[in-house]
Parts: C-alpha cells; structure tokens; sequence
C-alpha cells in the first residue's frame, strides 16, 4: 500500500477528519465524520477525476466522473426517485430529468434522432417533440389521440405568450431561429441560449 504523502488531520475522537493521500487511489481526499454520515471524495481510481458527495446511505448523492460515461453528472436519490443524468456515453451530451416510473420526464439528447427533445407523461397524453430524423427540425405537439396537435414553430411562437411558460419559449424560439421561422417577440432569449 502506496501512503507516500498522506496528511491525516483529525479531532481526537475523529469527529471530523481530514485524508489527503496516494495509496490506491492515488491523490484522494476524502473528508468525512466518524459514521461517514457525510462524506466528501475527490479522487482518481477506477474514476479519473471522480467528485462522489454522499451521505451514508447513499439517500442523496452527487457523481460527476468520467468512467465510461465521459463526463457524466448524476444528482439522484438512492432509489431515483428524482435524478438529473447528465452524460455523454452512447448518448452524447444527454440530459435526463425525471421520476422512477417516469410519470413525468425531460430528455434532451442526440442518439439516432440529433438534437431532441422529448417532454411527456408515460402515457403520452400530452407530448412535445422537438427533434430531426427524417424530418429535420419537427416539432409535433400532441395529444396521444391527435386531437390537438401543431407542426408549425412559426405559429406556435405567436401563441407562447398566452399559452405557455418562459422556459418553453426560449425552446421554442431556438428552434424557431434553426427553421427560419419568426420568432421577434423572443429573440432576446434565443440569443442568450
């Protein structure tokens, strides 16, 4: 075992201690209390370049390493009921907001449909698409039975004021802006994006 430069700074009941050191993992630190309820590792091993913030149980915790998930951002419960998976792996620069059943969810990604992004219930009765496959820029907002549904970034950029949030309308404005579309009342957002 590898201790060349080990800094151990501690209380005497090891109430909060402080480990700097090259042993396994080479240039570690891991600052934690005694139960490890919470718990600080930066560290390079398996992780190159590994933060892993946690409390014992693992209840909440943050992992931003790189593995084989370049650069990956996972903010998450134990049993995920809320997590935030930002990652680049087979899915380049991929950002999953979402619940454990997936009742509501987030996915922005670009596997095989570049730049897409997918807001919906897990039983698609009110989806967004904003994506490019064959159609390249589309924007299909619908219910599941297509009662509702609108295909024209243009007009829906006219009705965001009134219908929909700002979050949404910055989306909408970037899209518009990649189609050609007019987006005027929203082009402050766009750019800022």
């Amino acid at each position: 075992m590898d201790k060349t430069h080990k800094l151990n700074l501690r209380t005497i009941d090891y109430t909060y201690r402080l480990f700097l050191r090259t042993t396994d993992n080479t240039y570690r630190l891991n600052i934690r209390t005694t139960d490890n309820t919470y718990r600080l590792f930066l560290r390079t091993t398996d992780n190159t370049y590994g933060l892993n913030i946690r409390t014992t149980d693992n209840t909440y915790r943050l992992n931003l390493r790189t593995i084989d998930n370049t650069c990956s951002l996972y903010i998450r419960t134990t049993d995920n009921t809320y997590r935030l998976n930002l990652r680049t792996i087979d899915y380049t620069c991929r950002l999953f907001l979402r619940t454990t059943d997936n009742t509501y969810r987030l996915n922005i990604r670009t596997t095989d449909n570049t730049l897409r992004l997918n807001l919906r219930t897990i039983d698609n009765t009110y989806s967004l698409y904003i994506r490019t496959i064959d159609n390249t820029y589309r924007l299909n907002l619908r219910t599941i039975d297509n009662t509702y549904r609108l295909f024209d970034l243009a007009t829906l950029c006219k009705v965001t004021s009134d219908v929909l949030d700002t979050d949404f309308q910055m989306t909408c404005c970037i899209h518009s802006q990649l189609t050609n579309s007019p987006c005027s009342q929203f082009q402050g957002f766009g750019h800022t994006l």
